[in-house]
This record gives structure tokens, C-alpha cells and sequence, in this order.
């Protein structure tokens, strides 16, 4: 017979509190006596659908608009060079494909979990083009297996194809970083510099070929199927140090205009001069030597010959660098961090724009300071006054100087204690890349 309904929450509630558990007899049970009842640990899977979305505002470049005359500008350019649509990709021409080194023997294999059917749907146009361009192929004999977790874009009806590498990047003997610090990029531009063009590259990973023996490291199941990428992937440990390696060489045979500057961060290229006239004729080299090289670069995204632009969350202006307000309102809109992993993020957040914090070391001290060293990313964080105002402060600092001036390397720089020193020695650099 059904017993009647009651509501148990009262009593459960007892038996959370309670502090008199013992051991029994049975392994892994226990008894209280102030509640007579018994408890016991044992484990239980749960099969769940697993899906990831972003909302709120994340840094964008607005698509630009050429006018007339910059479009017949472009216009000798190999159309080639554009892509055609968000799945177009290139191939860097004489690339060397990547080898992958194992740590051991052992080879991640994790299931696919659920995907609900709007991400599946989503992601569909995706894996298809990539398919039809053989940057995806079949591999049904990989010993790796990693799940795939679509992510939908904020505001648009839009799915990133995502690959949850984490099991492949512990497994690998991955090389040296050699990713160059945006700090030190943005210091190579000559503060007499008045016009600046700065090229996105489409699907840049994706440009730079996988040894066929290493391609069943990024093998996973799509409707039932194994698959397997071509291509370098996003989202792999190795591929910013490998891609930017790549675009070095690949960049190592092109002669600018003297007087211009080059420099680039893994996907993304700028070109700085003295006049719009010298940067259209380094941009049309620039652009003209990526088409014959195999490279992709987004039209929409191209910001050709400007006195401002918009590079690493920085906007250029001659002699003039500051942050983007999408950048100071995403960190000033940051919770108050609860976890590790969170204060963590915060903190990386603001150390990127560390230059524009007057004593930015000396502020985040305190918030340093309560970071659990030991434990997991979840580690509760336990607050102090000293942290909460340091929240407060960089947030503070940050809406206060949010511009700098570009360095003068031919000036002698004075820091607060008033003795002369000469701080750092940046010369103009000539075609020269980052």
C-alpha cells in the first residue's frame, strides 16, 4: 500500500545538523542517535546534458565600412585573400604540419555526453563546411576520444563548435611558450606614427596543418561518428605558440616601406606609419604577400588605414594608447569573486591592464593575499577589509587612467622618486614583427 504523503523537510533538516554519527558494523554506514536514523555513502551517476552559453557583453570590433575610394584601393588585392564566409579557411603555403609529442603511452578516451538538439542543430553548419573542406574527415580507429560542447553566442542565434581538449592537453609534451606580451608589442609603435591598418585573419588556427600521424589526438563523435581535425584546433595548448611561430616565418620574406612598422599577436597584425599614403603602400604589400601565402583575412573585420583603431583591447591613436570601454565596463561589472577560480580571473582581467594602475602591484596585494594556496578552484575565498577595498580600488584606478601616452625612447624617464634613470631602451623598430 502507498503511505501517505508527509513532508519530511523538518526532519531532514535534524538530520543535517546532527553531530552524532558513528560507525556501524557495515562499511561506509552510520548512525545517529539523537534522530535514530541511519545513513550511508555510496555513488551515483546521472546522465545530463551539457551545454554552455554566454550572455552579457564581450569586446567586439564593429564590421567596418570602407568607403569608395578604399574599396578601389583593395580592389587588385586576389580575392582569394578574403573569406569568403565565416567557415572559409586558408593554408599557409609551406607550413610544416604539426607533430605531436605524448607524454606516455596513455591516450584520454572520454565519452560524448548529451547534446540537447538546438545545439546539435546549431553547430550543424559548422561541422559540415569544415567537413567539405577537409579540415574535418572521418577516424573512426582513434584511441582518443574527447566530447564536444557547442556554445551559443550572446545575442545571436549562433553555435561555436567547442572541443573540450583538457585531457589531451595533459597528455602532451607541449613546447615553450613563445607567445610575445601584448605590453611589449604596443611599445614598438613610434609615437610619430599617425596612421595605423589592422588585419584580422579568419580561422587562423585552421591554417596551419596536422602531421597525419598526430590527427587522432583531436578525434570526437558527432552523431554517433568519429571524427577527427586536419587542422590545427582552438583550444589546444600548443596551437598559440605554433600558430604564431608559423605566421613569423610565413612573414619572415616580406620588405615593407621604410620607416613603417609590423607587429603581430598570434591571429591579429598591425601596421603603424608616418603618413596614410605610407601605410596604404605597407597594407597593400602586407595583404597582397598574405594572399600569395595562403592566408585568409576577414574584410569585415579590416580596419584600413585609420588614425584610430582598435588592437588587443587598446584603442591607437597617434601617440596616444588607451583601453577600450568594453574592456574597463566588463571588469568593472565583475561580481564580487566568491571562489578561487573567480578571484583568479579577476585578477588576469586586471593585470592586462596593469600599465594603466598607478601602483597596480602594491594594490592587488591584498586580494593576493586571501587566494587559498592550497585546495581546489573552488576554494571559498575568506575577505578581509583590506581585499574589499583593493576590489573597489582597482576598479576605481581603472576609469581614472584609462589613457597613457606612447613611449619616447629617445627621453629620459623619471620615475616618482625624482633621481633620473633611463627605465627602459625601446628603439623604433623598422619592418620588424612581434
Amino acid at each position: 500500500p502507498y503511505l501517505p504523503w508527509r513532508d519530511i523537510g523538518p526532519w531532514a533538516l535534524r538530520v543535517a545538523r546532527a553531530n552524532d554519527w558513528v560507525d556501524t558494523d557495515r562499511p561506509q554506514v552510520y548512525y545517529s542517535a539523537s534522530t535514530k536514523a541511519w545513513k550511508c555513502s555510496f555513488q551515483y551517476r546521472l546522465r545530463a546534458e551539457r551545454t554552455v552559453e554566454l550572455f552579457g557583453k564581450s569586446p567586439q570590433i564593429q564590421a567596418a565600412v570602407l568607403t569608395q575610394e578604399e574599396e578601389l584601393e583593395l580592389a587588385p588585392l586576389p580575392p582569394q585573400l578574403w573569406a569568403a564566409d565565416k567557415y572559409d579557411v586558408g593554408l599557409i603555403r609551406d607550413c610544416e604540419p604539426v607533430s605531436i609529442t605524448p607524454k606516455s603511452a596513455y591516450r584520454p578516451r572520454q565519452a560524448q555526453y548529451p547534446l540537447k538538439p538546438e545545439a546539435i542543430e546549431g553547430i550543424r553548419p559548422v561541422f559540415q563546411a569544415l567537413l567539405k573542406a577537409k579540415v574535418i574527415v572521418p577516424c573512426p580507429d582513434s584511441p582518443v576520444r574527447t566530447p564536444i560542447f557547442p556554445v551559443k553566442k550572446p545575442g545571436r542565434d549562433e553555435w561555436r563548435f567547442v572541443q573540450d581538449l583538457q585531457a589531451v592537453n595533459a597528455a602532451v609534451q607541449a613546447r615553450a611558450p613563445e607567445v610575445p606580451n601584448p605590453h611589449t608589442i604596443l611599445s614598438q609603435i613610434p609615437t610619430d606614427h599617425t596612421h595605423y591598418t589592422v588585419v584580422d585573419l579568419a580561422n587562423a588556427f585552421f591554417s596551419v596543418p596536422v602531421h597525419p600521424d598526430s590527427r587522432f589526438w583531436f578525434a570526437f563523435s558527432f552523431e554517433g561518428k568519429a571524427y577527427t581535425f586536419t587542422r590545427l584546433c582552438q583550444g589546444y595548448c600548443e596551437s598559440p605558440t605554433i600558430y604564431n611561430a608559423a605566421l613569423r616565418d610565413s612573414l619572415s620574406s616580406l620588405v615593407l616601406p621604410g620607416g613603417v612598422t609590423l607587429v603581430h599577436y598570434v591571429d591579429d597584425l598591425l601596421v603603424s606609419a608616418p603618413s596614410r599614403e605610407l601605410c596604404k603602400q605597407a597594407t597593400i604589400l602586407l595583404l597582397q604577400h598574405l594572399a600569395e601565402h595562403g592566408h585568409k583575412a576577414s574584410k569585415a573585420k579590416l580596419q584600413y588605414c585609420k588614425s584610430e583603431v582598435t588592437f588587443l583591447g587598446h584603442i591607437l591613436t597617434p601617440g596616444q594608447k588607451r583601453m577600450s570601454t568594453d574592456r574597463i565596463e566588463a571588469i568593472c561589472q565583475t561580481p564580487k569573486p566568491m571562489t578561487k577560480k573567480q578571484l583568479l580571473s579577476f585578477l588576469g582581467m586586471c593585470s592586462y591592464c596593469r600599465t594603466f594602475i598607478l601602483s597596480y602591484a602594491e594594490t592587488e596585494g591584498p586580494l593576493r593575499d586571501i587566494i587559498p594556496t592550497k585546495g581546489v578552484s573552488t576554494a571559498k575565498l575568506q575577505w578581509t577589509e583590506q581585499a574589499e577595498e583593493a576590489f573597489t580600488q582597482l576598479k576605481v584606478a581603472l576609469q581614472k587612467h584609462a589613457s597613457l601616452g606612447c613611449s619616447r625612447p629617445n627621453k629620459t624617464l623619471c620615475p616618482n622618486g625624482g633621481r633620473q634613470r633611463n627605465l627602459h631602451d625601446i628603439s623604433p623598430h623598422s619592418n620588424t614583427w612581434g
